[in-house]
């Protein structure tokens, strides 16, 4: 290998040692099996349509950039740039509005106390008070 270890350094930890492979004198990646199911839709469609934006963004930008610099249509090399920010800044919003939609949905079940399913005792009924009414607007201080 270019990279061998010197006597100065024996006992660092090599990172890629576990991946060297002897018979093609490279390293191996290791692969990575994942379905899409395993991923929930609603993580999909933000996380694809944020990738979209972002590649649209680098490619409208760099084009744009590149007529600019070179001279060839101005017009054109601007609007391109203008799309490639538009993109990028479409990107950041869905990434922003997914972010606080995670959050808000962490805070709703992080409550501090385990979530029971409904249909058990967490159905909104108060189990331990007085039984209702009825009453809509609670049991009445009537004597």
């Amino acid at each position: 290998m270019l990279f061998e270890r010197t006597e100065h350094e024996p006992d660092e930890y090599d990172p890629e040692e576990d991946l060297y492979d002897p018979k093609t004198d490279s390293l191996t990646v290791p692969q990575v099996d994942a379905d899409l199911e395993d991923v929930p839709a609603e993580v999909q469609r933000p996380f694809w349509l944020a990738v979209l934006g972002i590649k649209g963004g680098v490619m409208a930008g760099g084009v744009g950039a590149v007529l600019l610099a070179a001279g060839y249509d101005q017009s054109i090399g601007l609007a391109l740039v203008v799309a490639g920010a538009a993109f990028f800044a479409l990107a950041l919003y869905r990434i922003r509005v997914f972010s606080a939609s995670l959050e808000q949905l962490d805070e709703e079940t992080d409550d501090g106390e385990p979530s029971e399913p409904a249909g058990e005792a967490g159905n909104g009924e108060d189990t331990d008070g007085p039984a209702e009414t009825g009453d809509p607007d609670g049991p009445a201080d009537e004597p």
